[in-house]
């Protein structure tokens, strides 16, 4: 008896002791999170004098004292991103955590861990040390699963991690102009194979990967698709077709098996071989799984929406039903447009108990009416905006649809311009906040960006509304073959002299790559980090002052600098031997013109920008250029899109645009409903649509004002 009391109290001793560790957030903290992050009471204090309004108070506050493995879905412009800020302010204030475990923060994109490292580390850096961890899925898998497994198999650090270098790597096999040495062990005939494929089929070889089946691991024609790669062969002009025979199919397979089991050896790896590696290292030894869930007490994953299958996947796979771990996915679902696609499917469904934050800051009441009949997943969306009243005072700005003539599309654009001046939206203070920080506040985006192929019939895209739209600026160059890619590169994308650095010695480590230098410690290409350490080490370059030099220059001046700093006797004596000189690869590479920022610009309308009579600018994009921006007047001008009988999303969702719920999994609908509701939910004040007026007749333009909606012709 004495015996089972002891025991009695020594449980009921551990419970106090573990409940003494658990955390809680109470109403203090949220004012401290609020305070630290200088909103002064104005995220969580809202309106509050109708009932809906008091709820979309209350869901913030539940969410960010919600402590507990949970799937948070939240309506655009909830503030999803800035709650999750202010939970890990608090939490921060609570390290070291029990047990020395950390917080993971997890994003889709860099742009989304910048704005968090931007607004948090200064004020929180303790969330950014040891055992803690922020950063892109990609980052995450790359350091906790991929890296760490390929050390274990190979024996040595991996090369690089990413497309550019990936592509490079192949490109370089491909142009080749000396016999292949992959093929050495073939006959003729096979040989023979290979080559053809490589001459009417070279995508091919950029595409397939490894991936993990029952049976191990096979070659699959690409991650996302995951199916075993099928070799077939070329149909040509011939009037009888025969495919290669079984054993011709088995032979090149194994040769494509043994190209890319070369190129992972080499340490060059692309982004789908670090989840390849992930899902291997998980199956072999399923410890890691343990390791990972030790370490991270508490898991968050903002903009779950946009986790492609294989990363939403290994997520749920590490955390889904871990012990003692709390795992919070935060997303919206009726957001789910990937990178440069849309699906039907959502990767991500949010389980029936999640949290929900309908409240909008960044849409009042007439948009959020508008836009939350495209949502595939209906819920209301309260927008907590204040109603725009222009300057005459006369009524609340409603969105509006500006019907245009066929041959007439250009005066759209224009139309635009003269409805944001009539509304006074380019005199408001939000629009000198917006010039300030370097934003454009006005934006008019379409679906399709694409050129149209030459003698291809006539087709609504962006292009037809804005002549001078390049779809290809603006975006980062996947294939940077050239210094003066890399510098074009540096130009836009480097803020800080640490990516400046970064981006230099990728241009040192891709000249020793094409020259087939090897690190002689290792006998492997190297890596940037060891090329920086031996350079560092080498008085006689003075390497640091050249970079520090030339991150003072313009980009003309940047690339003619360091191209000489390549081609200077110091810089090849420590690599070439005596009277050797650079090969054809690295002249091709340190020659091949790029245009710079500054002429695409000129030539290829980097900016997009539309320059209106009335001085107003309208940037033109695509509504993937736009997804997770907010801007104060948005135009969203129709696409054809797919086949069938409707192609534009007019046609496809007049029902939708006068009010009504969506009620099909018909796939073009959609997909045409998942970008219009992208689209529609940028704008704080003026939302537009374009419509061809034969698609938009009188009594649907009637119709349409009876639902809210602002008719106005072209």
């Amino acid at each position: 008896m004495k015996n089972n009391k002891i025991e009695a109290i020594q449980r009921l001793c551990a419970v106090l002791i573990q409940r003494s560790k658990e955390i809680y957030i109470t109403d203090d903290d949220i004012a401290y999170a609020e305070q630290k992050l200088g909103m002064n009471g104005k995220f969580i204090i809202a309106p509050d004098d109708e009932e809906w309004q008091k709820k979309a108070k209350q869901e913030r506050i539940d969410f960010i004292k919600n402590l507990e493995t949970i799937d948070v879905d939240a309506v655009p412009g909830s503030g999803k991103t800035t709650a999750l800020l202010m939970k890990l302010v608090i939490l921060e204030r609570k390290l070291p955590l029990s047990g020395g475990r950390g917080i993971l923060v997890i994003s889709h994109t860099n742009n989304a861990i910048d704005e968090i490292k931007n607004k948090l580390q200064s004020i929180v850096p303790r969330l950014f040390e040891y055992p803690n961890f922020v950063g892109t899925i990609q980052s995450f898998v790359n350091r906790f699963l991929a890296k760490p497994y390929y050390i274990q198999v190979f024996g040595s650090k991996v090369v690089s991690i990413d497309s550019s270098n990936y592509i490079n790597e192949i490109k370089r096999f491909i142009d080749s102009k000396i016999p292949w040495v992959y093929t050495k062990d073939l006959s003729k005939e096979y040989s023979n194979i290979i080559l053809s494929l490589k001459e009417a089929k070279p995508a091919m070889f950029y595409d397939f990967r490894f991936g993990v089946k029952d049976t191990g691991v096979v070659l699959v024609d690409s991650f996302k698709k995951n199916k075993i790669l099928e070799i077939t062969k070329i149909k040509g002009k011939a009037k009888k077709y025969k495919d290669y025979t079984r054993k011709e199919k088995k032979v090149t397979y194994d040769w494509f098996f043994k190209f890319k089991s070369n190129i992972l050896e080499k340490g060059v790896l692309h982004y789908d071989d670090a989840y390849f590696l992930a899902n291997r290292y998980i199956l072999k030894y399923p410890i890691i799984k343990e390791l990972i869930q030790k370490r991270f007490k508490y898991v968050f994953v903002d903009e779950m929406q946009d986790m492609e299958k294989h990363q939403h996947d290994l997520l749920e796979e590490l955390f889904i039903n871990a012990n003692d771990v709390v795992y919070q996915q935060i997303g919206d679902t009726n957001q789910s447009i990937y990178g440069g696609s849309v699906s039907a499917e959502n990767t991500w469904k949010p389980k029936t108990d999640s949290l929900t934050l309908q409240g909008s800051f960044r849409l009042t009441p007439e948009i959020a009416n508008i836009v939350k009949y495209f949502a595939i997943d209906f819920r209301e969306i309260q927008g907590l905006r204040e109603s725009y009243k222009p300057q005459d005072g006369s009524k609340y700005l409603k969105p509006h649809i500006l019907v245009y003539k066929t041959g007439e599309e250009e005066k759209v654009l224009k139309k635009y311009a003269e409805l944001i001046e009539e509304c006074g939206l380019n005199t408001l203070d939000e629009f000198d906040k917006y010039k300030k920080n370097k934003k454009q506040p006005f934006y008019a985006i379409g679906w399709v960006g694409k050129d149209r192929k030459e003698g291809e019939d006539w087709k609504e895209n962006v292009k037809t509304f804005y002549q001078s739209y390049n779809h290809s600026s603006g975006k980062e160059n996947k294939r940077l073959n050239s210094v003066a890619d890399f510098v074009t590169s540096i130009d836009k994308e480097s803020k800080t002299m640490k990516s400046f650095v970064s981006t230099v010695f990728n241009i040192l480590v891709v000249v020793l790559r094409l020259q087939e230098i090897k690190n002689i410690n290792t006998n492997r290409p190297y890596t940037k980090t060891q090329l920086q350490e031996e350079l560092y080490e080498n008085k006689t370059l003075d390497i640091k002052g050249s970079v520090l030099s030339w991150s003072r220059l313009s980009g003309a001046d940047r690339m003619k600098n360091i191209k000489e700093f390549i081609l200077s006797t110091s810089f090849k004596d420590v690599f070439l031997q005596e009277n050797e000189n650079w090969n054809d690869s690295v002249k091709d590479f340190l020659n091949e013109k790029s245009s710079s920022p500054e002429e695409r610009k000129v030539d290829q309308g980097e900016e997009n920008i539309f320059k209106a009579q009335n001085d107003i600018e309208i940037k033109v994009g695509t509504v993937h250029s736009v997804k997770g921006s907010t801007h104060m007047a948005t135009l969203y001008m129709e696409s054809f899109y797919g086949n069938g009988k409707k192609q534009h999303e007019f046609a496809r969702l007049e029902s939708q645009f006068r009010g009504e719920k969506l009620n099909t999994d018909a796939v073009q609908i959609v997909e045409s409903a998942k970008m219009v509701y992208v689209g529609f939910s940028r704008p704080t004040h003026l939302l537009c649509f374009a419509v061809n007026e034969n698609r938009c007749d009188g009594d649907t333009q009637q119709l349409l004002e009876d639902d809210g909606w602002e008719i106005i012709k072209c």
